[in-house]
């Protein structure tokens, strides 16, 4: 019988390392610590931030970037939104 036969065994060709976790765990699912008011301040803080961009984008004459700004400041209260 040959190796791939009914009565024969197949070898893998990749090794697991001996330390390699059999099972993942995401992290993105760990508990953080962080609150949500926490999470909701750090946003509204992005958003005055990204405001004080605007400012500096509309004094410098810069269309093309105070458009950008406008459009991630209209995006940021879906943010809010979804905690």
């Amino acid at each position: 019988m040959g190796q791939g036969g009914a009565g024969g065994s197949i070898r893998s060709c990749a090794t697991v390392p001996a330390d390699l976790p059999t099972t993942r765990s995401s992290k993105a699912l760990e508990p953080s610590g962080q609150s949500a008011a926490s999470i909701a301040a750090t946003i509204v803080y992005g958003y005055l931030f990204v405001g004080l961009w605007l400012i500096v984008a509309r004094i410098l004459k810069l269309t093309t970037i105070e458009d950008l700004l406008e459009r991630l400041l209209a995006w940021i209260p879906l943010l809010l939104l979804e905690l």
